[in-house]
C-alpha cells in the first residue's frame, strides 16, 4: 500500500499497525478503491483539460498533465 494512502488509512480510523496489516490481507478492494478514485480525478482533470484551445491554452493545458502526474506520484498510483 502506498505510504500516503496508509497514512490516510489512519487518518481514518486505522489508528494500529494490526488494523493496517488487517486492511492489506483482508481489505484490499478498499485500498484499490483510493486508487480508482486517484485515477478519476485525474481523468476529470484531462478531460477538463480537452476543452482547452491547445494554441492559446499550451500552458494551462501543459499546468494540468503535471498536476495529473503529480496527484499519481503522491498517492503511488501507477499509470
Amino acid at each position: 500500500m502506498n505510504e500516503r494512502i496508509q497514512q490516510l488509512a489512519e487518518q481514518a480510523g486505522l489508528t494500529t499497525v494490526a488494523d493496517v496489516y488487517l486492511m492489506k490481507k483482508y481489505m484490499p478492494n478498499e485500498v484499490k478503491f483510493a486508487e480508482l478514485i486517484v485515477q478519476e480525478m485525474c481523468e476529470v482533470m484531462k478531460a477538463e483539460s480537452e476543452g482547452f484551445d491547445l494554441c492559446s491554452n499550451f500552458g494551462a493545458v501543459q499546468g494540468i498533465d503535471v498536476c495529473m502526474r503529480k496527484v499519481k506520484t503522491h498517492f503511488g498510483v501507477e499509470e
